[in-house]
């Protein structure tokens, strides 16, 4: 590739930090993704694999549900559908859920 008149490469990731230490970096593992939809009442529905939960009503059993997942280090995708239900201060209860039951890395998409 070619910028400013200086020829720049790639680096590969096995040059970077050695061969044996670049399949593991690599592999990603799969996200859990956690469906949710707010509606007008101030109700929200979020879906764990085939388990809904209707929050805030069953917020306890909803965190309760993510601690007895295994592997804690992946990453969680939060899909938020609601349009303007769905506020920012809604969207952050329901991340300090996910937060409180051992999961750090999450990414939350608007799915509207």
């Amino acid at each position: 590739m070619e910028r400013n008149g200086k020829h720049r490469g790639n680096l590969l990731t096995s040059a970077a930090i050695g061969p044996r230490q670049a399949g593991r970096v690599a592999a990603a593992a799969d996200a859990l993704v956690i469906d949710v939809t707010f509606a007008a009442d101030a109700s929200c529905s979020a879906t764990i694999a085939d388990t809904n939960f209707v929050l805030p009503d069953a917020a306890t059993a909803f965190v309760a549900a993510l601690r007895a997942l295994p592997d804690r280090d992946r990453p969680v995708t939060l899909s938020v559908r609601g349009g303007a239900m769905a506020s920012p201060r809604q969207i952050g209860v329901v991340l300090q859920l996910i937060r409180s039951a051992g999961f750090g890395n999450v990414t939350v998409i608007r799915a509207d």
